[in-house]
């Protein structure tokens, strides 16, 4: 049933398509909502400051009507009909930023289909960063489960302590009474959860100071979108280069070519060079000895240290400087002055 559902979207600025729309939801709020939302609570409030209404369809298959003058037993035909099975009220004014979903009533099971369409209108055509409802007590469970949170501010994470009591007490508490909501609504235990989301200001009602009171207009909850990424666009990109494979033919060949090239013209051997020992340097080419010049004067019996003549051959050393031949002066002591 759920898979042939049609959803059909109202928005404000379709004048003729809004007047329809309000008359269809007045005519089948008590028979759609069974009670839980009253019909003067839709005209004087919610239908006033709506922005968007969302309706979903399902085909049932129905006994055709009989003509006159034919009896009911003679027509045994079953026609498909489109039937009325749940609408959504919601508006983008009461919380700028997000889509607040003032009422939500389904009889056929599409009540998540119906968020699921909202959500998906909200977050890709609209561009808002959440969905906002206030739940009546019996439902919070169900929100929950669909990716609700009670909490007022995307940026700001919900309470722990609102997550830990509803997971350890709340969740299986529900699991108990299988959902009779009759049964779990009068629970102690339930009754302080929900004391507690009324004293972190979490009731639609801010004025109220009992529970009773605030279960009237519900508590608030939340579900945020995550961010949607998109691609940079890049700027003077290239086109592809195509890579051409050689064929294996042309490579066969190649490969052939430097066969017989390598047989017919051997590659030269390389020369190695010895290195000379420092022995044999001083036999071919004896550099020249430096002496260092003595501060003493030197005494009659020890004569001048002279360097050995140059040859005309070592007259370059090894780093291309040039050689220059040093003579030393004889000194003379005191003594041997003569003037």
């Amino acid at each position: 049933m759920t898979q042939n559902v049609r959803f059909d979207l109202v928005e404000v600025s379709n004048e003729k398509a809004w007047k329809k729309a309000q008359k269809l939801i007045l005519e089948n709020v008590e028979a759609i909502c069974r009670g839980l939302v009253t019909q003067t609570y839709i005209r004087t409030h919610a239908l006033k400051t709506a922005t968007l209404l969302l309706f979903g369809y399902v085909m049932v298959d129905q006994p055709e009507r009989p003509k006159r003058g034919v009896s009911v037993s003679v027509v045994n035909k079953v026609v498909k009909v489109e039937k009325l099975a749940g609408f959504v009220i919601a508006n983008s004014t009461d919380y700028p930023g997000f889509l607040y979903i003032d009422v939500i009533c389904s009889h056929m099971k599409i009540g998540n289909l119906l968020l699921q369409h909202v959500e998906e209108y909200a977050r890709n055509t609209l561009r808002l960063s959440g969905l906002i409802l206030a739940s009546l007590p019996h439902v919070i469970g169900y929100y929950r489960k669909m990716g609700f949170t009670n909490q007022l501010s995307c940026d700001i994470p919900e309470d722990a302590k609102i997550n830990h009591i509803y997971n350890i007490k709340i969740k299986p508490l529900i699991e108990q009474y299988k959902g009779d909501f009759e049964k779990y609504i009068g629970d102690e235990v339930y009754l302080k959860f929900l004391e507690l989301l009324m004293r972190s200001n979490l009731a639609k009602n801010k004025s109220c100071k009992k529970i009773e009171d605030c279960n009237i207009d519900g508590y608030l909850m939340m579900k945020c979108f995550a961010p949607i990424m998109t691609k940079k666009k890049v700027k003077h990109r290239l086109p592809p280069v195509e890579i051409i494979k050689p064929s294996s033919s042309l490579v066969k060949s190649v490969q052939r070519n430097s066969k017989k090239r390598s047989r017919e013209e051997p590659l030269p051997r390389r020369t190695t060079t010895t290195k000379q020992s420092p022995s044999s340097r001083e036999k071919t080419s004896p550099t020249p000895t430096r002496v260092k010049r003595s501060t003493k004067a030197p005494s009659k019996t020890t004569p001048s240290p002279r360097s050995p003549p140059l040859s005309p051959s070592t007259k370059k050393g090894q780093r291309g400087r040039t050689t220059r031949k040093r003579t030393t002066q004889k000194r003379y002591t005191k003594s041997e002055w003569f003037f």
